[in-house]
């Protein structure tokens, strides 16, 4: 997989679009190295003005680069079905209307929501709520599908939470569905996986990244393109680490050098951030930035294609 898919994505806090996109030419060796930026849609939609986002995405195109959201498939906030697809589309199509050339969509955790939220408790057991994510996130990729067709789709899913068997059963069990109503299969799967969680789980640092990159393999058995989401997850549990400035590039680079002695080699590279740090963005030349972040861990751990 490359450029076609999108080899390196970078997410940063959607407080930081207005900053990056504004200041677009003082990030060069960043911008060098990857093929995407991304934004949760909610986010985008919610901060900024349509000024602020039209010119943005002008910015945004003039140096040639794409932007991804991510976006809600299956939530608890949907109202009957497909509401998750009717509720964002006016979003989406806003985005586009503004502008924005938007290369794809990762789907934010369709089967942990329909698990883990109370709402879904009247489907009953959990083959039933498995059922239900499995068809309606179907749904929502057919309906992407046929209003949107030149968009990229992946799903995102999580480890420990979800044991490894899971995850490769979810995503077998999604295509297969897929297939079954005649709508293309998804262009890549991406692990979202809370290292810091090993040990409650009853792995240690090397048996959890072994088993995320059994994930990996089967992905690749299957010709699934597989990503790999790259973030601090030590930092939400400790505040001592919250206020140190050093923590996002300290774990991400963690993080990097783990999976990687595990053999891991993603098909796709996303250094992403939901946790409020890094608090800078810029420049990117600074080590506590989230630029600086992007272009060291790509120098380290990124193969060059």
């Amino acid at each position: 997989m490359g450029k076609e898919l999108g080899y390196v994505w970078m997410m940063p806090k959607g407080a930081a679009f207005q900053e990056l996109t504004a200041k677009i030419k003082e990030w060069p060796d960043t911008r060098a190295l990857i093929d995407v930026i991304g934004f949760a849609d909610h986010g985008l939609y919610n901060l900024y003005s349509d000024a602020t986002l039209r010119n943005g995405f002008a910015a945004l195109n003039e140096s040639g680069l794409p932007l991804a959201l991510e976006v809600g498939a299956v939530k608890e906030w949907e109202n009957g079905r497909l509401g998750s697809f009717r509720e964002q589309k006016p979003m989406w199509d806003k985005f586009i209307s503004l502008g924005a050339n938007i290369f794809g969509i990762a789907m934010d955790e369709p089967l942990v929501n329909v698990l883990a939220y109370d709402k879904y408790d009247y489907l009953g057991d959990i083959e039933a709520k498995f059922e239900y994510a499995v068809e309606r996130t179907a749904l929502f990729i057919k309906k992407v599908r046929e209003d949107y067709p030149h968009w990229v789709i992946g799903d995102i899913e999580v480890f420990p939470h979800f044991t490894a068997d899971f995850v490769i059963r979810w995503i077998d069990a999604l295509e297969a569905r897929l297939k079954k109503k005649g709508i293309k299969g998804q262009d890549f799967f991406r692990m979202d996986v809370n290292w810091a969680a090993f040990t409650s789980k009853n792995f240690t640092w090397e048996q959890g990244w072994l088993e995320v990159k059994r994930i990996e393999d089967h992905c690749r058995s299957i010709g699934m393109p597989f990503s790999q989401i790259y973030w601090a997850a030590d930092v939400p549990g400790s505040q001592e680490l919250k206020d140190d400035p050093a923590s996002w590039f300290n774990g991400i680079m963690h993080m990097g050098q783990g999976y990687r002695e595990a053999g891991g080699i993603p098909d796709q590279y996303v250094i992403e951030t939901w946790i409020g740090l890094p608090e800078k963005s810029l420049p990117e030349t600074d080590p506590h930035s989230f630029t600086y972040s992007v272009v060291e861990f790509s120098k380290q751990f990124i193969p060059r294609k």
